[in-house]
């Protein structure tokens, strides 16, 4: 059938045993502006205690298939269900990613750029003694040690 404004052809199976029931179809789609064959309202009419059979209990039947391996609509709606789990699941991921690549970036790495910048002072402070200098620039006798007191 058409959907969102088109139109479209509707096909409805039937078996043999179907065929009382057909006539109560062909009144619907008739009713609602369909186009019906006359000879289906020449089809005898299911009685009543037949109708109230049927209403009580839908008949089993295989599904029927146009395609090789069709699914059902339930299984459709299944999948996209899970598609859309699995993609938010992937934005999440994607994002906490791009969180912690910045919070590097911005040099707030936690414990590694915690680690590197530590490691840097004290290479640093180390050079700086290896070359005679305090860390203060100065040595322990004083700011007027070079001219001698």
């Amino acid at each position: 059938t058409g959907r969102a404004g088109r139109s479209g052809e509707a096909i409805t199976l039937f078996t043999e045993k179907d065929a009382k029931y057909i006539r109560d179809i062909a009144t619907v789609v008739r009713k609602s502006g369909g186009e019906v064959p006359d000879w289906m309202f020449s089809v005898e009419k299911a009685t009543r205690p037949e109708m109230q059979r049927f209403q009580a209990e839908a008949p089993n039947r295989e599904r029927i298939s146009t395609t090789k391996g069709s699914r059902t609509a339930a299984s459709h709606i299944a999948d996209k269900k899970k598609r859309k789990r699995m993609a938010r699941r992937r934005r999440r991921r994607e994002s906490r990613s791009k969180a912690a690549k910045a919070q590097e970036d911005d040099g707030g790495g936690g414990d590694r750029s915690q680690k590197k910048k530590a490691k840097k002072e004290k290479k640093k402070l180390s050079k700086n003694k290896s070359n005679g200098r305090e860390e203060a620039g100065g040595n322990d006798d004083g700011d007027f040690a070079a001219f001698g007191s």
